[in-house]
């Protein structure tokens, strides 16, 4: 979570590196819970607006129209 002022360029290269390939090992390694954390359901019960930033990369990835 970051605040709207936060550089939009800034916020997609951070949401883009969450799900990088090596990050995806860290979650699956690092930590019980952390298989169960997918792109797939990144957006499930979430109850806020996203930054625009993320917003562009949920697109790019096809969770968002």
């Amino acid at each position: 979570m970051v605040g709207a002022e936060v550089d939009e360029e800034l916020v997609y290269g951070i949401t883009r590196a969450l799900w990088h390939e090596t990050a995806r090992t860290l979650l699956d390694d690092g930590h019980a819970k952390g298989k169960a954390i997918t792109l797939e359901t990144a957006l499930d019960g979430v109850g806020i607006p996203l930054h625009p930033g993320a917003e562009r990369y949920y697109r790019e990835v096809g969770l968002l129209q």
